[in-house]
C-alpha cells in the first residue's frame, strides 16, 4: 500500500476519532447542563418546602393561659385569647400544608404528610377545648377545676413534633445531597466543555493539515506530456 494512502487512512481515522470524542464531550457537557438545571429546580422547591415544615414545627408551643390571666375581666380574657391566636397563627400553618401539597415529595415524605395534618388538627382542637374549659371554669380566685384538655393537647403536640421532625430531617438530607450533586454536575459540565473546546481545536488543526497536504500533493503530481 502506498505511503500516501496509508497516511491518508491514518489521518482519516484520527479525524473520525476526534469527531467522535468531540461529540461525546459536547454531549456530556449538554447532559450535565440539563441535569444541573433539573437539580436546581428541585433545590429551589426544597428551599420553599423546608420553611413550610419549620412553620408547622412551631405549632406545639409551651404557652398555656395561666389562671391569673383568666379573671372575670372581659378585657383580660380578650387579650389572652388574642395572644393565643397570634402565637398559634393557624392560617399560616394551613398555608404551609398547601405548600407541602404542591411540593415534590418522596413516597416516604408524602406518607408523613397525612398523619402530620391529623396531628395538627387534633392539637388545635384540644387547644380550643382547653381554652374553652378555662373560660367556663375560672372564678375570681383562678381555675376552679383541673383542665383535662391540657394533657391531651400536650400529647398531640408531641405527635406534631415527632412527625414534623422526621419530615424535616428527610427534606434537609435530600437538600444536602442535591446540593452536592449540583456542584458535581457543574464541575463535570465545565470539564466536558473544556475538553470539547480542546478537541474542536485539534480537529480544526487536523483538517487544515489534511487540506494543506492535499494541495501540496496536487502541486507535486507530475504532468503528463
Amino acid at each position: 500500500m502506498p505511503s500516501r494512502r496509508r497516511d491518508a487512512i491514518r489521518r482519516g481515522m484520527s479525524l473520525g476519532l476526534l469527531v467522535v470524542l468531540l461529540a461525546g464531550a459536547a454531549g456530556v457537557g449538554w447532559w450535565m447542563t440539563s441535569t444541573r438545571e433539573q437539580i436546581r429546580r428541585e433545590v429551589t422547591g426544597l428551599a420553599e418546602t423546608i420553611p413550610a415544615v419549620q412553620n408547622i414545627m412551631t405549632v406545639p408551643h409551651d404557652l398555656f393561659l395561666l389562671p391569673d390571666m383568666r379573671g372575670l375581666d372581659p378585657a383580660a380574657r380578650a387579650a389572652a385569647d388574642q395572644r393565643l391566636a397570634e402565637f398559634e397563627n393557624r392560617a399560616s400553618v394551613y398555608q404551609a400544608f398547601e405548600a407541602l401539597d404542591a411540593a415534590e415529595l418522596t413516597f416516604e415524605e408524602r406518607a408523613l404528610r397525612k398523619p402530620l395534618r391529623l396531628a395538627v388538627d387534633d392539637y388545635y382542637a384540644a387547644s380550643s377545648k382547653a381554652a374553652e374549659f378555662d373560660r367556663q371554669n375560672t372564678g375570681t380566685g383562678g381555675l376552679t377545676a383541673r383542665n383535662p384538655w391540657q394533657s391531651i393537647r400536650r400529647d398531640h403536640g408531641e405527635q406534631v413534633r415527632e412527625l414534623s421532625d422526621r419530615l424535616l430531617v428527610s427534606l434537609e438530607a435530600r437538600n444536602a445531597a442535591l446540593n452536592t450533586d449540583l456542584r458535581v454536575a457543574g464541575v463535570v459540565g465545565r470539564v466536558a466543555f473544556a475538553v470539547a473546546a480542546v478537541l474542536t481545536v485539534l480537529t480544526g488543526v487536523l483538517v487544515v493539515r489534511w487540506v494543506l497536504r492535499r494541495r501540496s500533493a496536487g502541486r507535486e503530481k507530475p504532468h503528463r506530456p
